[in-house]
């Protein structure tokens, strides 16, 4: 009787010395994972930032073109194209993500919700991927290529965002003369509204990830216990 007390003891000990060592395990994890994904939604709300101005000069820019004003502020279209070669792109952080996929150890997480929510996050990140993917293809196969044909795209700021890094000195304006009325032609307007198109699609996928985020923050700050 005695051995088998023992036994059963020794039993329950090691069974509790391997929860307990779990829950420490799983605190640590839930830390990691907030860190990452408080720093995923710092950049999700920078990158949705930086293509609502696009997609808010994309409007301006269809806006003018519609107006087919013969005299439009030059200045303007150039700071809007300018803009339109710089976009959101998030840089998520996944090392917690990786290391809970790699290890296995996504069953040490307590909530069921918040492990299925955490399986599903890598879909996440790969359809925002894509979305930014369609866009930039269709922005430099085609809206590019054909505003080249008809605007002076050196006269636009796009190669001096960081010219102050190494020194390069501003490139000069284009002398070339260009007729404005192919600006208001039936093609730059199609190609721009496909992009406005596509950057909408994109905010829209920003935000719906910045929602899964913040409910991720909350499944997590649940589970996190006080020191």
């Amino acid at each position: 009787m005695l051995v088998v007390v023992g036994i059963v003891i020794a039993v329950q000990l090691g069974n509790w010395n391997e929860l307990r060592k779990e829950k420490k395990e799983e605190q640590f994890l839930l830390q990691s994972l907030k860190k990452d994904f408080e720093k995923n939604l710092e950049n999700l709300n920078t990158d949705y930032e930086l293509n609502e101005i696009n997609l808010n000069g994309l409007f301006r820019l269809l806006e003018i073109i519609r107006a087919q004003d013969p005299s439009p502020d030059l200045d303007e279209i150039n700071k809007i194209l300018t803009e339109l070669n710089s976009w959101g792109t998030v840089d998520f952080n996944s090392a917690s993500i990786d290391d809970i996929k790699n290890s296995g150890k996504i069953q040490i997480i307590e909530n069921e919700i918040l492990r299925n929510r955490l399986s599903d996050w890598p879909a996440v990140v790969q359809d925002l991927g894509e979305e930014g993917r369609i866009m930039v293809d269709h922005f430099m196969n085609f809206v590019m290529p054909a505003m080249a044909k008809i605007y002076p795209l050196v006269s636009t700021d796009a190669l001096n965002f960081h010219s102050d890094l190494y020194a390069r000195p501003n490139l000069p304006k284009s002398k070339n003369k260009f007729d404005i009325t192919d600006l208001y032609g039936l093609e730059i307007e199609s190609l721009l509204y496909m992009h406005t198109a596509n950057f909408d699609y994109i905010l829209k996928a920003d935000l719906e990830a910045m929602e899964k985020v913040k409910t991720i923050l909350e499944l997590i700050e649940t589970g996190i216990k006080p020191e």
